[in-house]
């Protein structure tokens, strides 16, 4: 067969980036390799307030409406603390003339009995706040959670619920990754942040409403600057939202960076591929950068600007209200009351920018939430009711003048005038070259996609009208890459069983389908036997035993259709046939519809139809299309290598009886249980994380002048309003004097004062703002780096412990320095703010009145033990659920990335329910911290009462007794009651320090324990190519008792091409492990050009060794960009060169795009076939001194692997090959073959002299009728 006949015109599955918006209608898109956010998504409005709040229960509405009546009253509740505050200091203002009227006794009694009254009054609104607060948090905390993770599970629901065609245009890591970053952020927006916003606001509401009753004129003139603060907040969160909106859609990109390079960690390992993975990491992050900052500087100066027109108004109203009081038309106590008002209104003002923040980010996130969750698939696969149901199906199948396009690319026709017929229990073929449609048909007759031209009919009724869930369960699959879940073994089975989430088969049944799969006897050996976990993408087994389970998971589905799609690629000769008699067995009561490139396996079946650019050229049985001496004769002889008499032993089938084997129930066959993290997550505590998060601060190049500069800012901000207290209380005593021109020039002094605290109070918080948001998005981003580089460096076996699953190490990545970086610039600021303010005002205090300051210095300490107690028990939730998040972490993006497979199987109410099942355990864990917490939560706010209470009752007795004047009263307790209410203020945010606390620790030691591995330029590369093995005997790290080699020896000299030769999970791959150094032998000596691998760099020594894996793993960026991973600086020269080797050129010039066509996640927008040819190309582009083939042909038909092949032995002169292979014929012709059986070498030597030892070796090749 011609060049040009392997390479197909019409792409049996392909990604085109210009046709991207033709993908179906209810695709969203978010592809990661769209730059930016389209015009229409920017300029389209955020998510409303109430729709944020769209998927709550009735119950919780009521709850709502009850937290939302909490927050106001205890907003409402200062305006009240405001008015008995001004009658306090009414009692100053008056005493004078009270001691005038009616003497100095009558006066101080007087003055302790009207303390003694309001003081109890506080007392009460105390109590009161305490009941409030405490139900407003547990309200809120709770609600958002809850109704998190309801929209979390709709989200999820709705994701798997889609098609395939959603799929072609969304990526699965990129889905997963908004599932975590933006339903947190709708989480965060609408918790206790959506409560302190109603709060705060109410606040300032309540306190303008007591401000117009008291003295309407005065607070109308302070008022006239809101407008100018509403347009700027108006203004300002428009932009915030449109940058939020950028900013989430460029880190979900990087996240699903980061989610595929550790799905395909051991290829980057191989290639030295992390510096290429970190540069695409880099380019994706950077994208957002510019909003970022273009955020942090919009919010600095709105902020800052609101400041300056808030304080500014204070000063126009002193200055307006004095007037008021000297022309006769106001009194003292109103326009203090009114000054109070203003100023407690402001002071709520400045505690809300993180609460907006949030609340703008959770509208921008509740936008694309609600998108993925109102996208509707044609069919749903998770609805039982709909449709006829399939359960009594016999099985036939029936293509009527089928067409089919993929709906991203309708042009391009992948099958035309498509017919085929399968009774009942017929066993039909499909054959061809690989891109031919072979799968297409599979994928159809699944329904994952419908027909664009004619029907498919199974018994004689339309696919269309069946329920999807109930044909589903009655079709088993088996595919060529075999999908393992992060499970037991046990569970991987049992989900083939029909109908699983609501009937899960026995033990018994699960070991019967293991018995006829041939795996039965391996899996007794295992220490946990059927509950051993197999790891993520089944990690722990090798490629043959995860097809073997994968054989099990469809016998034990009982199908009346078995598809079977290259089912016994991974599996060595002598498992083939004993799992070909097995699927014989169990397809005896089916209709079996197979693709197979090995047509040893379908020559018994009734019809084989041979594919050839989406239709069909020939069809017959085995003989008759032998007899046509056509295509399929040629693939038959191919396959030989014989001329047409020898077709017949070509496929004489051996007696099984003669091959004795120890194969597949080896029990040193691969299996790795967990080991030891290097991450001690119960280590972690808040002191810990105190200093790690300073040692991040300062070992990560940030500028500590910013940190310097934002800090000032903070201190300024925070010494102002204290400072404020002085002037204030001036103020006071000039509102009651009876001099009018004194009055008068002492009113203005002091508001120009006030507007001065204005001006500067713009300039501190613009610095603060702005120096903070700056150095903690820095910091953000080279943490990010920082761990994302370390992860990369770390060992295999790292990754196959079950705890670093790519959902867990994803969100470790991603979501740790968000929490450091969202601490740093949000919640760290108004910490120094406040901590500046009790200073402040506590040495003002002390400075005019140390016997009041004594007294609230002394109760002070009950204030912080509430905050500390609360701070540790959020600290104790976050840990305590730290392990169902990384759960559900990994649950969903396992399920994301393998959707085919989740769809198959009709599990996708299986992984909805434990997706809610860690949900319910969460959120047990997090109420719980929750009710506690929200109890210190209480007492903080309204333990500032105490101060209250104790400074009021005893500034009177001061002032009672001459050792205090009411001046110096007045301006010791404005600015304790400063100090106390910024101590209030900080416990708000103190539940979101924890995360950033435990993050900073866990971070540390992760970056502080991370291998790094460096080139080193003093080594030499490897040179010639010599690669011997001697006495090497391996056990996996955590099972040392378990030897899987055992005293192997092995020798390759330059040019020499070897080869491993053995049963499914002898040890043949784990020798081309220990030669990539991907792990250590246990004994013995690997060496590479006469040096041990263990003193080669892994820069150098992987920089000259080539691998081309059985599961070839393909990025998601452009052909010519996988192909570039062998070798960053190739030309497009040298590209094609390596494409043309491979023989899939001609294949990527017919692609929509040619080399710059993206492929996919995983590549699945390309056949098996079209893969494994870009994955040789890729190690073909290195010019390796050494090249490692382990089953590199065995996803091709057996047309493209002959020419593959002699592009192999053409590229293998000059350098030194190392294939494994199942497959006999393609390593015939090596210089030296070695038989590997339980671990050992238990023959070697050439094919003719192998031949000639009748031992091993030749039982093989008679398996295979060579």
């Amino acid at each position: 067969m011609n060049d040009k006949s392997l390479s197909t015109t019409k792409v049996e599955k392909i990604y085109h980036r210009d046709s991207f918006e033709k993908c179906s209608a209810n695709s969203i898109n978010i592809h990661p390799f769209k730059a930016s956010v389209t015009a229409d998504d920017i300029s389209e409005p955020p998510a409303s307030i109430s729709a944020l709040f769209l998927y709550c229960s009735k119950g919780e509405k009521i709850l709502l409406i009850l937290g939302l009546f909490l927050a106001s009253l205890s907003g409402l509740t200062q305006a009240v603390v405001t008015y008995f505050f001004s009658q306090y200091c009414l009692i100053f203002i008056d005493y004078d003339s009270v001691v005038k009227e009616d003497g100095l006794l009558f006066a101080n009694s007087n003055m302790v009995s009207k303390a003694r009254s309001i003081s109890l009054i506080f007392l009460w609104i105390g109590i009161f706040l305490f009941v409030v607060s405490y139900c407003q948090n547990v309200i809120f905390s709770a609600l958002s959670l809850r109704m998190s993770m309801r929209v979390k599970e709709l989200y999820y629901k709705s994701a798997i619920s889609q098609n395939m065609a959603f799929y072609d245009c969304n990526d699965p890591n990129l889905l997963f990754s908004k599932i975590s970053s933006e339903i947190s952020a709708l989480q965060d927006g609408t918790g206790v942040k959506f409560g302190y916003i109603l709060q705060f606001a109410f606040t300032f509401l309540g306190e303008v409403a007591l401000a117009l009753y008291m003295e309407y004129r005065m607070a109308l003139v302070a008022l006239s600057i809101l407008p100018f603060s509403s347009i700027i907040g108006y203004i300002m969160g428009r932009y915030l939202a449109k940058y939020d909106s950028l900013i989430q859609e460029s880190d979900s990109i990087t996240a699903s960076i980061i989610i595929e390079s550790i799905s395909y960690i051991k290829t980057v390992i191989s290639f030295n591929a992390q510096n290429i993975v970190l540069n695409r990491f880099r380019s994706s992050d950077l994208k957002s950068q510019n909003s970022e900052t273009l955020k942090i500087k919009t919010l600095s100066f709105g902020v800052s600007l609101i400041f300056f027109f808030t304080i500014s108004s204070y000063a126009l109203s002193l200055w307006y209200g004095a007037y008021l009081i000297r022309i006769g038309k106001s009194q003292p106590l109103n326009v203090l009351v009114v000054f109070f008002a203003l100023s407690i209104s402001g002071f709520s003002l400045s505690g809300i920018t993180p609460s907006i923040t949030a609340l703008s980010l959770a509208r921008s996130s509740a936008k694309k939430i609600y998108k993925i969750i109102d996208s509707k698939s044609s069919v749903d696969p998770m609805d039982s009711s709909k449709g006829i149901k399939a359960d009594h199906i016999k099985g036939k199948v029936k293509f009527i003048s089928v067409g089919f396009s993929y709906p991203n690319i309708p042009d391009s026709n992948i099958l035309s005038d498509f017919n085929l017929i399968a009774s009942p229990g017929q066993k039909i073929a499909l054959v061809g070259s690989s891109g031919s449609g072979k799968s297409t048909v599979l994928n159809l007759l699944q329904r994952f996609y419908d027909p664009t031209e004619g029907s498919i009919l199974i018994d004689d009724i339309d696919i269309k009208e069946y329920n999807i869930k109930s044909l589903r369960s009655q079709i088993g699959v088996v595919k060529q890459e075999p999908t393992m879940f992060n499970s037991s073994i046990f569970d991987n089975i049992a989900y083939g069983a029909s109908n699983y989430d609501t009937n899960i088969p026995s033990l018994e049944e699960v070991e019967n389908a293991c018995k006829i799969a041939n795996i039965h006897d391996f899996i007794s050996s295992l220490p946990n036997n059927y509950d051993t976990m197999v790891g993520e993408k089944g990690a722990q087994l090798s490629g043959g035993q995860k097809q073997r389970i994968a054989i099990a998971r469809a016998i034990i589905r009982n199908p009346k259709i078995l598809i079977l799609d290259e089912a016994t690629s991974a599996l060595d000769s002598h498992s083939e046939n004993l799992v070909q008699e097995a699927i014989d067995n169990c397809s005896q009561k089916c209709t079996v519809i197979a693709v197979s490139h090995r047509l040893s396996t379908i020559k018994e079946f009734d019809n084989i139809y041979v594919l050839s650019h989406g239709s069909i050229i020939e069809n017959g049985t085995h003989k008759n299309l032998i007899s046509l001496n056509s295509v399929y004769s040629d693939l038959v002889f191919s396959q030989s290598g014989e001329p047409e008499n020898r077709t017949t032993k070509f496929f004489k089938k051996p007696d099984l009886s003669d091959v004795v084997l120890k194969g597949s129930s080896n029990s040193s066959e691969k299996f790795h249980s967990t080991v030891p993290a290097f991450i001690g997550e119960n280590n972690l505590n808040e002191k810990r994380g105190i200093w790690s998060f300073i040692f991040l601060i300062f070992s990560n190049g940030i500028s500590v002048p910013y940190i310097l500069l934002g800090s000032a800012g903070a201190i300024i901000d925070g010494s102002l309003f204290p400072i404020f207290s002085i002037f204030f209380a001036k103020m006071i005593i000039v509102l009651g004097e009876l001099d009018i021109s004194k009055q008068r020039k002492n009113s203005n002094l002091y508001s120009i004062l006030v507007f001065f605290i204005a001006v500067l109070t713009f300039f501190s918080v613009l610095i603060k703002t702005y120096f903070f948001g700056i150095s903690f998005q820095n910091l953000c981003k080279k943490l990010k780096l920082s761990i994302f580089k370390s992860v990369l460096n770390q060992k295999c076996q790292f990754f196959d412990r079950q705890e670093n699953g790519t959902g867990t190490l994803s969100l470790k990545i991603t979501s740790e320095p968000g929490n450091i970086s969202s601490f740093g610039s949000d919640t760290l600021p108004m910490i120094i703010t406040s901590i500046s303010s009790i200073i402040t005002g506590m040495a003002i205090g002390f400075y005019k009145s140390w016997r009041l300051t004594l007294i609230a210095i002394a109760l002070l300490p009950f204030m912080l033990f509430s905050e500390s107690v609360q701070s540790k028990i959020h600290a104790g939730a976050t840990k305590s659920g730290k392990k169902d998040t990384e759960k559900i972490s990994n649950l969903i993006s396992e399920s994301l990335q393998n959707i085919q497979t989740v769809s198959s199987l009709s599990i996708e109410n299986t992984f909805l329910g434990l997706l809610k099942d860690s949900n319910k355990r969460l959120y047990k864990f997090l109420l719980r911290g929750y009710l506690i917490g929200s109890i210190s939560y209480g007492f903080s706010q309204s333990s500032v009462f105490m101060v209250y209470i104790a400074m009021f009752y005893a500034g009177a007795i001061f002032i009672s007794k001459g050792v205090l004047t009411s001046e110096s009263m007045f301006n010791a307790l404005y600015a304790i009651v400063l100090a106390t209410v910024a101590v209030g203020r900080t416990s708000q945010f103190l539940p979101f320090m924890p995360k950033a606390l435990l993050a900073s620790a866990s971070i540390n030691e992760m970056l502080c324990n991370s291998p790094v591995s460096k080139p080193d330029n003093n080594q030499p590369a490897v040179r010639n190519g010599f690669v011997s093995g001697s006495q090497i005997e391996f056990s996996y790290p955590n099972r040392p008792e378990v030897k899987t080699l055992k005293k192997v020896t092995f020798l390759a000299k330059p040019g020499q091409k070897i080869a491993f030769v053995g049963n499914s999970g002898s040890g043949k791959s784990t020798i081309v492990s220990l030669i990539l150094k991907l792990y250590k032998a246990t004994d013995g000596i690997i060496e590479v050009d006469c040096m041990d691998v263990n003193d080669w760099g892994d820069y150098e020594l992987r920089n000259t060794i080539s691998i081309v894996s059985q599961e070839p793993c393909l990025f998601n960026v452009s052909v010519c960009d996988n192909i570039k991973f062998g070798n960053p600086k190739a030309t497009q020269y040298e590209i094609e060169l390596a494409a043309t080797r491979a023989n899939i050129h001609k294949t990527i010039l017919d692609l929509p795009d040619g080399y710059n066509t993206i492929v996919g996640s995983n590549g699945d927008k390309l056949s098996g076939g079209q893969k494994q040819r870009i994955a040789i190309a890729r190690s073909i582009i290195s010019n390796p001194k050494v090249l490692l083939l382990d089953e590199a042909t065995s996803a091709l038909d057996y047309s493209s692997e002959n020419l593959v092949q002699n592009s192999l032995d053409s590229a293998s002169q000059g350098r030194t090959t190392i294939v494994v292979s199942h497959r006999i014929s393609t390593i015939m012709n090596s210089d030296m073959i070695y038989v590997i059986d339980d671990g050992m070498v238990v023959e070697q030597g050439k094919h003719h002299e192998l031949l000639n030892l009748n031992g091993t070796y030749k039982r093989l090749v008679l398996l295979q009728n060579l």
